[in-house]
């Protein structure tokens, strides 16, 4: 049996991992961290439970071209799944929009809210239709997939721009950062309206057990704790994978599945391929994470799901932030004691403002302890001034940033995603292999921008699909030697 050690325990290791098993091959992740997941996780705190990640999961819809997917990995194994009533809402002086989950809902409110914007109004939604038609979730008509064609070379903020109302442009620029593709966001507003972007009951850490509950019953071994250094090779095979502690991990393939700049250079001593380069160094590539909070609250709160506006200008200053989402998680009755909820607060951060707390947290570990507690401060001041019957009621649980993202899951810009892409951009997956070795991949969210679970899954599909043809090439020949 083939061995293939995988380095990398999140979503695209385990990912990796499974399907190797499922494929006939032996399969060892090497994790750093305490345990696997990467950024599909969460934690407790004072008797709640913090989810890191899923805000929504793309592959719900079981029609979709995601779900087969999931629920080969187990994610989705006869899971219960969650759908809210909107997957956000914003408001602007009195009025409220929200991507509603009943589609025709959604557009009606469009209409409603300017009856001057009717043009650009039915452009937009035919566009949605055709990104739902794209997922595989309505059995639609390819051919109005030329609905998308107008948005190609719109950011968010350009399509936004093609309305007058002022809510619809604020809603419109809410959710991503407003140099991104538009394209993104029309994906995901199409997901969501289309039932393919709900949440599986439990959250990311009960999706991440399922995960690794599947690996481990395939047979699958884990090293965690367990740091990936270098690699042992001869000519350009990787024989084994060298680890913090001396032992080597001996195999016959090596996929790379966690952030690959710098671990490409660190482990396997070559250059950072010159496309990964481009997503950090080039503007037009939006290099983004996330500072947030997690805040104790009542049971009963003045407002369901996520609420996304402006941040304050001190918040600004301190946070490096211009907006906030707000959500509480009353659908998740486990994450908070009887009789209370819990609210997490996300701000998006531009790559800039990621350095800025790296390198806080590296060069003054006060002062950045500091900075956290004001943003706790600061964020709940804000959500008191907005709900004022909360004054009193709240307490900070958590607070994290980028830098976290780096020291947990060893990602070198502090994000948890891949960059956004550019508008005029075609997403695609880019080649799995590290040049150079005849035996080493990658199974990566950065191979299809702009990342996410979704990709990350796929990636690690991809690489045990690129090894297999690799071994079937290879007995065919065998094959034809014995022939001879």
């Amino acid at each position: 049996m083939k061995k293939i050690v995988i380095i990398g325990g999140g979503v695209s290791g385990l990912s990796s991992g499974i399907y190797a098993l499922l494929n006939g091959f032996d399969a060892t992740i090497i994790e750093s961290h305490n345990i696997l997941g990467g950024n599909l996780t969460g934690w407790n705190r004072k008797g709640y439970h913090i989810d890191n990640c899923i805000h929504w999961l793309t592959g719900t819809n079981k029609d979709s071209n995601f779900y087969k997917i999931w629920e080969t990995l187990g994610v989705l194994d006869d899971t219960p799944i969650y759908t809210h009533e909107a997957l956000f809402k914003v408001d602007y002086e009195g009025d409220e929009l929200g991507l509603y989950s009943d589609f025709a809902r959604f557009e009606s409110e469009l209409y409603r809210i300017s009856k001057e914007d009717s043009k650009e109004i039915k452009k937009f939604i035919k566009a949605i239709k055709a990104a739902i038609t794209l997922q595989g979730t309505d059995g639609g008509d390819k051919t109005s997939l030329i609905h998308l064609l107008p948005y190609f070379f719109d950011s968010i903020e350009d399509t936004s721009l093609r309305f007058k109302h002022p809510l619809i442009r604020k809603f419109i620029t809410a959710l991503m950062p407003k140099e991104s593709s538009v394209l993104s966001l029309i994906y995901v507003y199409a997901s969501f309206v289309s039932g393919n972007a709900s949440l599986p009951k439990g959250g990311s850490l009960e999706a991440l057990d399922r995960m690794v509950s599947k690996f481990i019953s395939l047979g699958g071994t884990q090293y965690t704790r367990s740091k990936a250094v270098s690699i042992v090779k001869e000519k350009r095979v990787v024989k084994g994978v060298v680890l913090n502690d001396g032992r080597i991990i001996d195999c016959d393939y090596v996929i790379l599945a966690c952030d690959p700049i710098p671990a490409i250079s660190n482990i396997f001593d070559i250059d950072i391929p010159k496309v990964f380069l481009d997503y950090v160094t080039k503007k037009e590539y939006t290099v983004f994470s996330g500072v947030q909070c997690a805040i104790s609250a009542p049971a009963n709160l003045p407002f369901k799901g996520t609420i996304i506006d402006h941040v304050t200008k001190e918040m600004e200053e301190v946070m490096g932030v211009s907006d906030i989402e707000i959500s509480e998680f009353s659908h998740e009755e486990s994450y908070a004691p009887e009789g209370r909820n819990i609210i997490q607060t996300l701000s998006f951060c531009k790559g800039d403002i990621s350095k800025m707390f790296i390198n806080l947290r590296e060069n003054n570990i006060e002062e950045y302890r500091a900075r956290k507690k004001k943003i706790g401060e600061l964020i709940i001041e804000y959500v008191e001034n907005r709900y004022p019957e909360l004054k009193g009621q709240l307490e900070v649980l958590d607070v994290w940033t980028p830098a976290t993202y780096k020291r947990y899951t060893g990602s070198a810009t502090g994000s948890y995603m891949s960059p956004m892409f550019p508008k005029g951009y075609m997403p695609r997956f880019i080649n799995n292999k590290i040049y150079g070795f005849k035996n080493a991949y990658m199974a990566s969210q950065w191979l299809f921008l702009p990342g996410g679970l979704p990709p990350a899954a796929q990636s690690g599909k991809k690489a045990i699909e690129s090894i297999s043809r690799k071994e079937r090439r290879y007995l065919r020949r065998q094959t034809a030697l014995e022939l001879e």
